[in-house]
């Protein structure tokens, strides 16, 4: 699934204002999962199952947030987070970092990073450093 961008499943189609959220994850069922429920809250979900896809994605398409595994086939995570925050066309864009194995040190060690959610993450938690990040608690 590399290089696939994909909408959320949603049975209305996504408003112009609606906020994007780009998924990051190599985990198809894992990034499946989190658009679904983003769709639930009101949220339109891309996605990017490798690096290079995400900042392409992140690039092309200015998401208002993006959630990113550190574990990607292609790239580790702290790669992607240093080329997109580095870049002043995606600095701005809020970043959560979701990981198993990532340290609780923010921001020493995910420089750019809003928050981290460990995996598993409770997906309650996960919606309240989504809305927080976005301004929408």
């Amino acid at each position: 699934m590399p290089g696939t961008v994909r909408p959320a499943a949603s049975p209305d189609p996504p408003a112009p204002t609606r906020k994007r959220i780009l998924i990051v994850e190599d985990e198809a069922p894992i990034s499946e999962m989190l658009s679904d429920h983003l769709a639930l809250l009101g949220y339109e979900s891309l996605a990017a199952f490798d690096g290079a896809t995400a900042i392409d994605i992140a690039w092309r398409e200015q998401p208002s947030l993006i959630t990113l595994d550190l574990s990607l086939p292609d790239m580790n995570g702290y790669a992607v987070l240093r080329v997109l925050k580095t870049d002043e066309a995606t600095a701005h864009i809020p970043l959560i970092i979701l990981s198993a194995y990532a340290s609780s040190n923010l921001p020493e060690d995910l420089p750019g990073a809003v928050a981290l959610v460990r995996k598993p993450f409770d997906l309650d938690k996960l919606t309240e450093t989504i809305r927080i990040s976005l301004g929408d608690a």
